[in-house]
């Protein structure tokens, strides 16, 4: 097997490519053998050269001819290129040959929550191709136990047909057009861009963020689970059968551009954003642990019907944001609810929020929260920061500026345990006074005795009608 951390040198290779004519493997030769002036000391175990010799006739410039027989004692009777300690010949011969392989290659069998891996041949160690060559040398091997860089400048496909497992990250360091990588199943990170990316049987992530850039549409088909992920695709997202993202899952354009997102089988984030233009439908998604964050300007829509509860939720948006199920929003230290900029509010079901309830700088005329009943710390309506004091920065700083109503009848409590926090009003041009007062009204019946901070004169509200 070929063992360590690995840059191949092209013009190595190609002299390999010359003497013998194979593709070196990654186990083999005869289990340690050290071949010394051309021919096998001690041959392969229990097989035969053909010819009885190397192919090839002998040794070349005193190198035994890649250490390999052409079928001769490798298990299942193949052996596909044989195999270099640290990747290159030591003063003409294979040091050590070929370490604890059995016809060239060492066999690897794991077993993952989705796929069970039995393959050979494996690269021990880790891998960096810069060339041509480089991926010639690699493209035998079904699992890179470390590791594995691409920077080959000039290669416009990437292509490693065998490669089921990468047990480490994978980084490219060059885009290429294709990054094709037809059976990998199961890998540690990604740090990738490419042009586009055929990852059909990949159904795992993990190790942490993987990060994939894309300049057209992403699609991968197979992916159940990761750990985390940062996506940046130009055109759209699609993840058919993505049921869990542990950590963080992020879609963002990296040209600003408006992207769309699909993933019909999510059920769960640990954090969840969707920055700079990504519309997006998870019609399965119950749970986002921590924060779901919405921040574009595009006017987009925000599809979440399955979803029941968040941690914190940050709508910065122009567009719509429909989440008719969401019922609590809450369960992390800063359960906030932050509503910024959408045309189109649905929250008709949503009966809690942990801490803060900021409206601002939104275009909605009415804000209707049909079966809100609680706010565990205050309610904020316009200003420049969810931290302000009423109006701070005046009439013109986050203002709602089509507001005329607020729909909250089961609301009776704000503030914990004590039901006294603070009612904050901002600018909100529209809104009638006699809206406001029945609001305060509302939760001073159900026994709320928080204060009322607000600013009449740098931030009036208008004479009516009240609806």
């Amino acid at each position: 097997m070929l063992v360590g951390s690995r840059t191949l040198v092209g013009w190595m290779v190609a002299a390999l490519f010359v003497v013998g004519g194979c593709i070196p493997n990654g186990g083999g030769g005869s289990g340690g053998t050290t071949s010394s002036g051309g021919s096998n000391t001690g041959g392969d175990t229990g097989g035969n050269n053909t010819g009885g010799s190397n192919t090839g006739g002998g040794p070349t410039g005193g190198n035994n001819t890649g250490g390999n027989n052409t079928g001769g004692s490798n298990t299942g009777g193949n052996n596909t290129g044989g195999g270099h300690t640290g990747g290159g010949h030591t003063g003409g011969s294979n040091t050590g040959g070929s370490t604890g392989g059995t016809g060239g290659s060492t066999t690897s069998s794991s077993t993952s929550s989705t796929t069970t891996f039995s393959c050979s041949p494996v690269y021990q160690g880790s891998f960096t191709a810069l060339n041509a060559q480089d991926l010639a040398m690699i493209a035998p091997y079904c699992e890179i136990t470390g590791d594995l860089t691409l920077n080959a400048p000039g290669i416009a496909t990437i292509s490693l047909p065998n490669l089921q497992k990468v047990d480490g990250k994978i980084t490219t360091v060059a885009t290429p057009t294709v990054l094709d990588l037809p059976v990998l199943q199961s890998s540690g990170p990604m740090s990738t861009s490419a042009m586009s990316y055929t990852l059909p049987m990949l159904q795992t992530l993990t190790g942490g963020v993987s990060e994939i850039t894309c300049t057209g549409t992403l699609k991968l088909p197979a992916l159940v689970t990761a750990d985390a992920l940062k996506l940046h695709p130009m055109l759209s997202v699609d993840l058919p059968e993505l049921v869990t993202v542990a950590s963080e899952l992020t879609v963002s354009s990296p040209s600003g551009s408006s992207v769309h997102f699909w993933a019909p089988k999510l059920t769960s984030s640990g954090s969840l954003a969707v920055i700079l233009g990504a519309s997006f439908e998870a019609s399965s998604l119950t749970t986002v642990t921590n924060a779901l964050q919405v921040q574009d300007y595009y006017q987009l829509t925000y599809n979440l019907p399955a979803l029941v509860s968040v941690g914190r939720m940050e709508v910065i948006s122009g567009g719509q944001l429909k989440a008719p199920n969401l019922v609590t929003v809450g369960g992390i230290a800063e359960s906030d609810l932050i509503l910024r900029g959408p045309f189109l509010i649905d929250l008709a079901k949503l009966q809690t929020v942990g801490r803060t309830l900021w409206v601002a700088g939104t275009a909605v005329p009415s804000l209707d929260l049909p079966s809100l009943t609680s706010v565990g710390d205050s309610i904020r309506l316009g200003g420049a920061s969810a931290a302000m004091d009423a109006c701070q920065g005046g009439a013109g700083a986050a203002a709602n500026s089509q507001l005329n109503n607020l729909f909250a009848p089961m609301l009776g409590h704000v503030g914990g345990a004590q039901n006294n926090g603070a009612l904050q009003l901002g600018a909100n041009p529209k809104l009638p006074q006699c809206e406001w007062d029945a609001l305060v009204a509302q939760l001073q019946a159900s026994g709320w005795t928080g204060q009322v901070i607000t600013n009449p004169a740098l931030c009036p509200l208008t004479a009516g009608p009240c609806n």
